[in-house]
Parts: structure tokens; C-alpha cells; sequence
């Protein structure tokens, strides 16, 4: 009769460590919420925050096309090289 205590234990620890990860994961998604609302009313009244947000978009998908064309071809030397 020793695994009742065991198993409520084990219940006990996975109740409060899925407590503690949904905990900080609503406090991630606030604090997401709230930086990108206070971003968005930056760029409104700034020029400038605008002008380097679009160069960080902009930026960020050139780096992206660049890394597919990459591995892509990459992929295509390891097939070559295989046959």
C-alpha cells in the first residue's frame, strides 16, 4: 500500500509543475501583448521607429530567402553526391 502516497505525490508534482508552465506561459503572451502595443503607439508618433521597423522586416525575410536558397542548395549537392 506504499504507492498511494507515491502516486498522489507524483500527481501533486505534475498538477503544480503544469500550474507553473501555463503560469508563465500567459505571463509570456501578456508581456508579448503588451511590448507590441507599445511598439505599435511608438511607431504611430516616431518616423523614425517606422523607417527601422520596416528595415527589420525587410531584413529579417531577405535573411530568410537567403537561408532557403542555402539549404536548398545544399540539399541538392548532398542528393548529387549521393548518387
Amino acid at each position: 500500500m506504499e504507492w498511494i502516497p507515491k502516486l498522489l505525490d507524483n500527481l501533486d508534482s505534475t498538477a503544480y509543475a503544469l500550474y507553473q508552465s501555463w503560469g508563465g506561459y500567459y505571463r509570456w503572451v501578456f508581456l508579448r501583448l503588451v511590448l507590441t502595443i507599445i511598439v505599435v503607439v511608438a511607431m504611430v508618433f516616431n518616423p523614425v521607429l517606422q523607417i527601422a521597423a520596416i528595415a527589420v522586416v525587410v531584413t529579417y525575410f531577405a535573411l530568410q530567402a537567403i537561408d532557403g536558397l542555402i539549404s536548398r542548395f545544399k540539399l541538392s549537392r548532398a542528393v548529387r553526391a549521393q548518387g
